[in-house]
């Protein structure tokens, strides 16, 4: 049995032109088990200044041309050698904890032996394709990667002009030295995943909690109050001044407009976010402040205005600025670096750029930092990976276009000492008072009146009366021109801004028909409650007078209609149970005039009487048993409302009001009269007197209450009294 022998041939072949290892394995009796490549990763070759000289590698081919080595030498190639970092910020610098640019390939270093190159050589590096697993289509472009070198001085990598070819999958640069190079490729897997992190908080990210202090007297209002797109906090006093904290809360930025006279204070600045901010040129092309994603403004209320404005809203620029930072966020440290500049400029020179366009503003600024990176001959790739992304945002953004945000800060004012315009009730031409202590004293304007007293009576505490969430404040004023014995009174109703927003009609024009004088307001009862403005009221009596009255409080309620102040009128005073000189009786309630003495009779008559030097006129009110009585003549005569002489209830003869006596009575009227809310039976009598005077006598009935009111001779004066009181009356 023959011995099979087993042969291993080892062919190296090292030669000028390429530098190739193969394995090929013999067997006896001939035939070729297996042949495959082995990498060359070093290579030791002569070259010349007449032929120049080509090395290859494995994914590495150097050609040097004739002339371009100083003198003859030997070139040594290798890959195999000490490896530098090359996970690399946007600076070129290894070790970056962000990347922005990996490496595509292997690294290869030359070493020139004897010589110098002295003009460019040609280096071709393949590229793994693992490096574009995250590029999709922009791997096909031809500036999908690049080559650079190791700059060991500036310890970074430096890019050169390159070409990379998508069929051959090798990327090709004339290189003016040889040195350290690599192929390298933006991070596409890392910058795409940290843009997506960086970008799909705008819908959804918020500001953390914030409790607000209460400043006493200060309110703050804003937009959607359950997730207000901005939110403002105030700290201060009056004496010390305040100061508003604006706070974005979403997690795209925004322009910021704050009111005039409103100071920014100082921030500390980091980070490119921050380098923005700091900078003048950004309020410039914004057209305001820089307010970034859950990012906090302060500024300084000025001395004077009450009420002061804030608003925030997105725009095409904040959302390139936005696009920037979450560049820088994925590895871009570009904030020194001249980018931020070139994005500002962008941004201010937009015009009407729009959404879709903010990836080109921002990556076209990329070759400008200075680092070699305006060496790449095509951004596209990198630009279009970005707007991939960016696009996943457009329904977010296009909505939160749509978005404004708005803080109103309402200071107090300083009712008692602040100015206000008023007419003295109309008795005046328009004028304006600055009060101090609540009072100041104006000259007056017209013959009638030669100074005008004006003092505040009541200030509301702030409130919605207009439906819009925003305070507003009535203040009670009175005016007393002088000389004279009375005053009118204004109620102002303002703004939350200390404007004027309506005044109520004067009280002249809330005088009831049956009152004498006009009402006045009870500065305790002026409220604001439930979008209401409650205003207690004293209205004189029908028979009151200017020094014994008003006695009858009322409460009127007045509600804004868009336009002004309405209410329902008080037209008529009627008795309410517990009033000054309120009589109920049979569930009847009258308001007896408070000139006339009362008088309680035994029968449960009552009697009133203004008796004087020279009249005494009377009227007498029977109700329940006093009713019956009068009717059935216990007193005298029975009252009769039908014959000549029914008025006529007590015995002897008649008076009349002059004290002559009563020497004919005729019936006049028979029929029905208004009796408070209801209306009564009413008759009236007309009366001769001795003296020749004529009187009435007059009644009112009603059987239903038993009640029955009585005039027995009256003057027209002493009639309006009693017109006053039943006109006045209320059925319980």
């Amino acid at each position: 049995m023959s011995r099979r022998v087993l042969v291993v041939a080892i062919v190296a072949v090292l030669v000028v032109v390429t530098a190739t290892v193969v394995i090929a394995v013999h067997q006896s009796g001939g035939g070729t088990t297996a042949i495959r490549p082995v990498d060359v990763t070093s290579a030791d070759i002569p070259i010349t200044v007449a032929h120049g000289g080509t090395v290859r590698l494995t994914g590495a081919t150097l050609i040097v041309p004739p002339g371009a080595v100083s003198v003859d030498g030997r070139l040594v190639a290798r890959t195999d050698g000490p490896q530098v970092d090359t996970s690399l910020g946007l600076n070129g610098k290894p070790g970056a904890a962000k990347p922005a640019v990996s490496s595509a390939g292997r690294s290869v270093s030359f070493e020139l032996r004897g010589g110098t190159l002295i003009h460019p050589a040609t280096l071709t590096l393949s590229v793994d394709p693992a490096a574009f697993a995250q590029a999709g289509d922009i791997a096909k472009r031809s500036g999908a990667a690049w080559l650079a070198f190791y700059d060991v001085t500036a310890q970074r990598w430096s890019p050169v002009h390159s070409q990379y070819d998508p069929s051959t999958g090798a990327v090709t640069a004339q290189v003016p030295h040889l040195s350290t190079w690599n192929p390298f490729t933006w991070d596409w897997s890392a910058l795409t995943l940290s843009l997506r992190q960086s970008l799909s908080a705008f819908g959804s990210g918020r500001a953390p909690k914030t409790d607000c202090p209460k400043v006493e007297g200060v309110t703050v209002t804003m937009t959607n109050d359950k997730d207000p797109p901005l939110i403002g906090c105030v700290t201060g006093d009056a004496a010390s001044g305040y100061s508003v904290s604006i706070t974005n809360n979403r997690a795209y930025s925004m322009v910021l407009t704050a009111p005039a006279g409103a100071v920014q204070e100082p921030r500390d600045y980091a980070g490119f976010e921050e380098y923005v901010k700091s900078r003048d040129s950004v309020t410039a092309a914004l057209g305001g402040p820089y307010l970034a994603s859950v990012g906090t403004v302060t500024y300084r209320l000025p001395a004077n205005g009450t009420t002061f404005q804030f608003t925030g809203a997105i725009s095409l620029k904040t959302a390139v600025l936005d696009l920037a930072v979450a560049l820088y966020g994925a590895g871009f440290d570009i904030g020194t670096l001249g980018y931020g500049k070139c994005v500002l400029d962008n941004v201010a020179h937009s015009g009407a750029a729009t959404l879709s366009e903010a990836p080109k503003l921002v990556v076209e600024c990329i070759p400008l930092v200075g680092l070699g990176m305006d060496l790449l001959e095509d951004m596209v790739g990198l630009e279009e990976d970005v707007a991939n992304v960016w696009s996943e945002y457009d329904k977010v953004l296009d909505t939160a276009m749509k978005v404004h945000g708005e803080v109103d800060v309402g200071r107090p004012v300083d009712w008692r000492n602040t100015s206000y315009a008023m007419t003295c009730g109309g008795l005046s031409h328009p004028f304006t008072v600055q009060l101090h202590d609540g009072k100041a004293t104006v000259p007056g304007d017209s013959g009638a009146y030669t100074r005008y007293d004006v003092s505040v009576e009541a200030i509301t505490k702030p409130g919605d009366l207009t439906g819009d969430n925003k305070p507003e404040t009535a203040v009670l004023l009175a005016c007393s021109p002088q000389p004279s014995n009375f005053f009118v009174e204004d109620v102002q109703v303002f703004k939350p801004d200390g404007g004027l927003l309506a005044e109520l009609p004067h009280a002249e024009s809330l005088t009831p028909s049956n009152s004498p004088l006009p009402p006045q307001y009870d500065g305790s009862q002026l409220s604001i409650s439930g979008r209401q403005l409650v205003a207690g009221m004293k209205f004189y009596a029908p028979t009151d007078s200017h020094a014994r009255g008003p006695s009858i409080s009322r409460t009127l309620t007045w509600h804004w209609d868009g336009h002004q102040f309405v209410t329902t009128p008080v037209t008529v005073i009627s008795c309410q149970p517990g009033a000054p000189n309120a009589v109920v009786i049979g569930g009847v309630c009258l308001v007896t005039p408070l000139s006339y003495d009362l008088i309680h009779m035994p029968s449960g008559e009552i009697i009133g009487e203004l008796c004087s030097m020279t009249s005494c006129p009377r009227f007498s009110i029977y109700g329940g048993s006093a009713y019956d009585g009068v009717l059935a003549g216990e007193s005298g005569r029975p009252f009769s409302k039908d014959s000549p002489e029914g008025w006529e209830t007590d015995g002897g003869a008649q008076f009349c009001m002059d004290a002559g006596e009563v020497t004919n009575s005729q019936l006049a009227t028979s029929d029905s009269r208004p009796f408070g809310n209801t209306t009564a039976e009413f008759r009236q009598w007309s009366i001769t007197c001795s003296t020749g005077a004529t009187q009435m006598a007059r009644a009112w009935i009603l059987p239903s209450h038993k009640l029955l009111v009585l005039q027995p001779a009256a003057d027209p004066r002493s009639g309006r009294d009693i017109d006053w009181m039943v006109n006045g009356a209320t059925i319980q």
